[in-house]
């Protein structure tokens, strides 16, 4: 608060902090609308503000003790309250990268772009385990990319209209000519589970060249992932600069890698990948057939017909 609301509150045994203390941003809550007040601004930003003043007053407390044991733990405690604050920052930053992102494609009506998001399942490890039927415990990599590409215009030229929904032509645009975006799931399934930088190029790289031979009208594409090691490299940052050209490097130009996790876990990569493994499960159920190998996972998740999936194999060497 301001020093006038400040001094409203003061107990008697209470004095006001000389003004040097006060930062030169600070925002008082009860001048201006609570909601103003607590938006995090160039500004300023009244819950800022409160968090910093109770740090101070929690060392001034800490040390008026003179207990060496209180002064640390008060530490600890404003260290924790450091490091809750930046992650709180990191996740606003991050939950604005992909509506913007969307919302940019939307309004340059750039037909040529795709949003890619990516993650790997956990080391799948086949539905064997869970019937008891296997010692030898095999494991599969299985990566899900979410391609987001606007629908073109009807009379849009070269564009393969079987590739898209039967009722696509029933979707009338708005006024700026909007029709929607179309999402693509596509799994790559490998027998090798080291998921490192190398593999997660490689993934890239076939997601790429297999939306290029779909959709030969895309040239750019912005990325997302998490901060794994698998993407979140200078080995896959140089690579990935690579791609788009021309030849294996495939045609489509990575422009944009946002490293973050907006989905804390939940994102619709990871729902993708859930409901995949949930169709492997059925057919283990439904046939007996245990799901041990890339091959027999591509297969179920094919059977299971998923509206919007691709699915692809890689069995031994991934860069086969």
């Amino acid at each position: 608060m301001c020093r006038e609301h400040m001094e409203k509150k003061l107990c008697t045994s209470e004095c006001l902090p000389p003004a040097t203390e006060l930062p030169e941003t600070f925002i008082c809550p009860k001048c201006q609308p609570r909601i103003d007040a607590h938006r995090h601004t160039k500004e300023g930003c009244a819950t800022c503000n409160e968090v910093q003043f109770f740090k101070a007053d929690l060392m001034m407390c800490a040390r008026r003790t003179q207990c060496p044991e209180l002064i640390g733990q008060a530490k600890c405690l404003c260290e924790s309250i450091n490091i809750m604050v930046g992650h709180t920052a990191r996740i606003v930053n991050q939950e604005r990268f992909w509506p913007s992102a969307l919302e940019k494609m939307r309004k340059d009506k750039d037909f040529g772009h795709v949003l890619l998001k990516s993650d790997y399942w956990k080391k799948f490890e086949g539905t064997a385990l869970k019937v008891g039927l296997c010692q030898t415990n095999p494991k599969q990599s299985v990566e899900t990319h979410s391609a987001w590409y606007l629908l073109p215009p009807e009379n849009s030229p070269g564009v393969n209209w079987d590739l898209f929904p039967n009722d696509h032509g029933l979707v009338e645009p708005d006024s700026d000519g909007f029709r929607g975006f179309v999402v693509e799931f596509i799994n790559v399934i490998s027998d090798l589970v080291v998921q490192d930088g190398y593999q997660s190029i490689l993934n890239l790289r076939t997601t790429l060249n297999l939306i290029s031979a779909r959709h030969p009208r895309i040239k750019t594409c912005s990325r997302e992932t998490d901060g794994a090691g698998s993407y979140n490299s200078i080995f896959v940052a140089l690579f990935t600069l690579q791609l788009g050209t021309g030849g294996k490097a495939g045609n489509i130009k990575v422009v944009e890698h946002c490293h973050n996790e907006p989905g804390h876990g939940a994102d619709i990569c990871d729902t993708a990948g859930v409901n995949c493994i949930r169709q492997c499960w059925r057919k283990t159920k439904r046939t007996g057939e245990c799901i041990i190998c890339a091959s027999r996972t591509t297969t179920a998740l094919r059977e299971a017909n998923m509206s919007g999936f691709l699915h692809l194999q890689v069995c031994g060497r991934i860069d086969k």
